[in-house]
């Protein structure tokens, strides 16, 4: 398999770790598009979104900026543009989301499992084991910082 495929996805990783990040602005972006019926539910919807350079920013929530979003949203549809042109593919059917803690507002949810990724014509499994994202409920659950 291609190297650049590994540096590409070890990159998307730590981008999705980073946007759970620390921070603490607020927005008056209207953000309120439904991604789940869980907190579970919507981290993989963001995932898969993410890696298949569908749309992510539905599924932050508001204490993220615009900036923020659009910085993120911009960082992953660079990395699915790049699969998809070096013909590689993720799948992300061995990874698991667990909610740990969850109230009728909030949850978090890990990440762990396996990531496949096919270049070349070979699969290789990239295991990943506690990203944590905070979600809250706004009208529907959302990641946030």
């Amino acid at each position: 398999m291609k190297r650049v495929s590994w540096i590409v996805l070890l990159v998307a990783v730590a981008l999705i770790a980073a946007a759970c990040g620390g921070q603490t602005s607020t927005t008056t972006t209207d953000n309120t598009a439904s991604t789940g019926g869980s907190p579970a539910d919507a981290v993989r919807g963001y995932m898969e979104a993410a890696f298949s350079g569908g749309d992510v920013l539905p599924f932050f929530c508001g204490s993220l900026t615009e900036e923020q979003r659009t910085q993120i949203a911009s960082a992953m549809s660079t990395v699915a543009t790049s699969f998809q042109q070096s013909g590689a593919t993720i799948d992300l059917s061995g990874v698991t989301y667990t909610a740990e803690n969850e109230t009728a507002d909030a949850a978090t949810v890990v990440v762990g499992g396996v990531f496949k990724v096919t270049s070349a014509g070979a699969t290789q499994d990239l295991p990943i084991e506690g990203i944590s994202f905070p979600v809250k409920n706004e009208n529907g659950w959302k990641i946030c910082q």
